[in-house]
């Protein structure tokens, strides 16, 4: 009895920490494997599409002679790409409707705001004798 329960301990701890066996070092740090290597990629690559995205949008920003953008044009460019990859990220996680509605709804609720108020401005600009035509 007591020589299987030596045996069985041992067994044990070679298993918890063979470095190979990556179920096993999962199940001894508490993780569990969620997503699959094709939703690790694909996530990755939108990943990295943002980053590539957000660095010619600063380069086009920074470049650009002739026309100047107000910090809240900048702010709402950047804005909706971060809000429309994450999205995307989340839907290639693997993340189910469920889990990913209520961050949807909140991208939605900043994005409208953002642009909801630059058509306030737009709108209040022309009334008080902007640079643009009113319509009578």
């Amino acid at each position: 009895m007591t020589l299987s329960f030596a045996q069985n301990a041992n067994q044990t701890e070679n298993k918890e920490f063979d470095r190979n066996d990556t179920t096993g070092m999962a199940n001894i740090l508490g993780f569990e494997r969620v997503t699959s290597s094709y939703e690790f990629l694909l996530s990755i690559s939108i990943v990295l599409l943002t980053i590539f995205i957000l660095i010619f949008e600063f380069f086009v920003i920074f470049k650009a002679k002739h026309i100047t953008f107000k910090p809240e044009d900048v702010l709402r460019l950047i804005v909706t790409t971060l809000v429309v990859c994450g999205t995307l990220f989340f839907l290639a996680a693997g993340f189910s409707s469920e889990q990913i509605a209520p961050a949807v709804g909140l991208f939605g609720t900043v994005v409208g705001y953002l642009l909801g108020s630059a058509e306030k401005n737009r709108s209040s600009s022309t009334e008080d004798g902007g640079d643009e035509p009113k319509n009578s």
